[in-house]
Formats: C-alpha cells, structure tokens, sequence
C-alpha cells in the first residue's frame, strides 16, 4: 500500500514537474515571434520582456514591437503552452499592462536624467517625510515655550491653535511615509509579475501619495499664515525686550524641511502628470495595437501561404511543388512557360500570382492571401495538365517557325509584285520604263 501511494507520489511530481519544463521562457517567447514567424517589418526591433503578465490564472511573456523607440504592436504568449493569444478581449488586458510597464519604466528613466525634478516614491524620500512628521511634533513644544514666555491670552489661542495643525501635520508626513512605502511594494510586486486586473491600482496607488503631499502643502501654507501672525503679535509684546522677542520669532519658524513642502508638493503634481501621460497615451492607442496586431496576423498567413511549404500545393501537384514561390518560378520559367498545355490557366495563374505579390509588397495581406490562393489552384491545373508531349507538337516548334519564315517571304514577294507588276512587265519586255529604278 506504501509503495502504491509513493509511486502514486512520485507520479504527480513527474507531471508536475514536466509541465514546469515545458513552460516557454522569454527568449523562448521572443524566439517564436521574431524567428519562427514572420509577424515584423525588417526595420522594427523587439524588446524583451522581463515581467510576466498574469491574465485569469494564465501567464503570458508579452513582446513590445518598436519602430523608431516607438509602440507599434504587442504580442502575447502564454508561457505554458507556448501560444500566441489570439482573443482581443484578452489582448486588450495584456496589451495595456505591458504598455504601461514599459512606458512606466520609460518615465522613471526620464525623470532620473533631470535635474529640476525627482521621484518621490522612494526608501528616501519615506523615511524625509518621517523624520518632518517627528520635527512637526517637536514644533508643538517650542509653542509651549511661546505660551510660557507672553502672558497674552491672543497669544496662548493662537499657539494652541497652531499646535493641533502641528499634529494634523506630523501625522498627515507619517501617513505619506506610510502611503510611499505601500506604494513602494505594489510597485515591486507589480514588476515582478504583473496581474492586468492591478493596471489602474498602480496608478491610484501614487495617486494617494500625490494627493496626500497636495493636502499637507495646504496645511503647510495655512501654517505659514499663522506663523506670520504670530511673529507679528510677538513684535508688539511690550513686556518683552528686543533680545526675547527675536528669541521667541525665532520659535515660532517651523523650520527648513517644513519649508520644502511646497516645492515636493510642486513635483508631486509634475510626477502625477507624467503618469496621468502615461495612462493617457496608452488608452489613446491600444486600439490601434489591437488592429496593428490582427494585420500581422495576416501578414504572417499571407507570408506562410506564398513562401513556405502550402500542404495543399503539394497535394493538389503530387508533391511537385512545396511552396507557392517555388511553383511560380517553375511554372513561369521563361522557355519552360512555351510548353504547358493550358495556356487559359498559365494565363491566369501568371495574373493571380502577379497580384498575389503586388498586394503583398504593399502590405494588403487580405488580397494577397485571397489572390495566392486562388494562385494554388490555377498552378495545380498548369501542372498537372502537362507539357506537349511528342505526339502532341508544342504551340513553336522549330519547323512551324521555319514554316512561318517561307510564309511570311512569299507573302511580301507576292505583295511586292502586286504593287510593282506594271514595272516589272516593262523591265521584263524592254519597255520605256525599264530604267527606272523599281519600287517597293
């Protein structure tokens, strides 16, 4: 019974582990786009993807495809089986996910090379926003210090008032710091592997940050007017003297890192822009990806049909011919062309091909796949109709051109004698035209 339940064991690994095996890597992914298939133009790069993106329990290493740095299509294979999606509902989830992964990488890069801006969502800039929420708190004693020195009642409403803002604040920097770091992880999972059902929550995760920097600097600048007023109300104390009063002003300034609030809530609007650009861009063209996409599928088909070995080409010719390119230059081959038997199909075929590669090089896929197919079938009939054999002469053969030759000689003779029959009686009879010069 042990043994039974070990094998039965060992068994599912082995499924298990074999379906692990089989999942398709990235260069894997890549490989099949651009080398097994024929999906770009030869002036496009691609790009390797470094995250996977996770659709209903499915994995799928999505390829960015570029002309010039920029977006031109996407293709999407699932890594366990190995197979381009093909859904455009699905797609549409992919493609805007991965899209948003590179442009947002795209971004971050951008903004690290400036000079007048940075990215706020870091370890760093967390642990700033915590060390101002501890010195706001400290704030709140150095307006102790003011209540205690100026015995005015003004004075003591307005410290008390701006205290509470102290604290509003403190805990408003420490939601920040806790805000980023949530956004950090998100980020980092995110990038790690991407789930379309997290591609606006990305977003809406930076947001908060954003918008919470927008509400301290608010805060901030309210302070800043009570800070004014009580520096002023501090001037006037007569029983304090000039040395005091400096003193006490001197405590009622927040300090400098409260100061830099406005300039990180001005970058904080800049970056939340930036990423508003980002999401902007991609819902802006996602359809044209999708479309963009459906004609390389064509074009892949259109490409499979004309150059690559055709199943029913061969079929239909015995195995003559593997691919339509290959018939065609069989079939159409100059002195071999004299010798088919069925002109009409030659014919036709020479026209259909002519169209099956016209549309092609001008990117029709549709028509080319319709008039290549229609190509098949005429090269099938050329073929298999055969040559003239020898008990069936060929349309030119060397003694109906040579019989052509004496029939064509005796009818300008003929014409010749026509036209000139009055000089050549003369000529012939010693007449008075004998000298003239004969025309033709």
């Amino acid at each position: 019974m042990n043994n039974k339940l070990l094998l039965l064991v060992a068994l599912c690994f082995l499924v298990l582990f074999s379906a692990q095996v089989q999942a398709i890597s990235a260069n894997g992914a890549v490989n099949y786009v651009a080398m097994q298939n024929h999906f770009l133009y030869l002036e496009e790069q691609y790009e390797q993807p470094n995250v996977k993106v996770s659709y209903s329990n499915k994995l799928y290493w999505v390829i960015p495809v570029t002309l010039n740095d920029e977006l031109v299509v996407l293709f999407a294979v699932e890594e366990q089986e190995g197979t381009l999606s093909e859904e455009k509902g699905i797609n549409r989830h992919l493609f805007r996910t991965s899209a948003v992964l590179r442009d947002y990488t795209s971004m971050k890069k951008t903004i690290s090379l400036r000079s007048d801006i940075r990215w706020l969502i870091t370890t760093e800039f967390s642990r700033i926003f915590s060390d101002l929420g501890n010195s706001l708190q400290g704030e709140v004693s150095d307006l102790g210090i003011i209540k205690t020195a100026v015995s005015d009642s003004d004075i003591t409403s307005k410290a008390n008032s701006m205290s509470s803002k102290l604290i509003s604040m403190s805990l408003k920097c420490n939601t920040i710091s806790a805000a980023i770091n949530e956004a950090l992880a998100f980020e980092a999972e995110f990038f790690s592997e991407a789930n379309v059902t997290e591609y606006e929550e990305l977003k809406d995760k930076l947001n908060i940050v954003f918008n919470l920097i927008a509400d301290l600097d608010n805060e901030a600048k309210d302070y800043k007017d009570d800070v004014n007023d009580l520096r002023q109300m501090i001037s006037i104390q007569d029983e304090l003297d000039s040395q005091d009063k400096s003193f006490l002003i001197d405590k009622a300034d927040p300090g400098e890192e409260f100061n830099k609030i406005g300039g990180y809530s001005i970058t904080a609007l800049q970056l939340e822009a930036s990423i508003e650009a980002v999401y902007t861009n991609i819902q802006k063209n996602i359809d044209s990806y999708l479309e963009e996409f459906e004609q390389r599928l064509k074009m892949n088909e259109a490409y499979a049909l004309i150059y690559e070995d055709n199943e029913s080409l061969t079929n239909k010719t015995d195995g003559a011919f593997s691919d339509l390119q290959g018939a065609a230059d069989y079939i159409l081959d100059e002195e071999r062309s004299l010798q088919w038997k069925d002109r009409d199909a030659l014919s036709t075929f020479s026209s259909y091909w002519e169209k099956t590669e016209e549309y092609f090089n001008k990117r029709d896929y549709e028509n080319a796949i319709e008039y290549g197919a229609k190509a098949i079938k005429e090269a099938a009939d050329v073929y298999n109709n055969g040559f003239y054999s020898d008990d069936s002469e060929p349309i030119f053969t060397e003694e109906l051109i040579f019989n052509l030759i004496v029939l064509l000689v005796i009818a300008i003779i003929i014409l010749y004698s026509i036209n000139n029959k009055e000089k050549i009686l003369a000529f012939l009879t010693g007449g008075k035209n004998k000298e003239e010069d004969l025309e033709i």
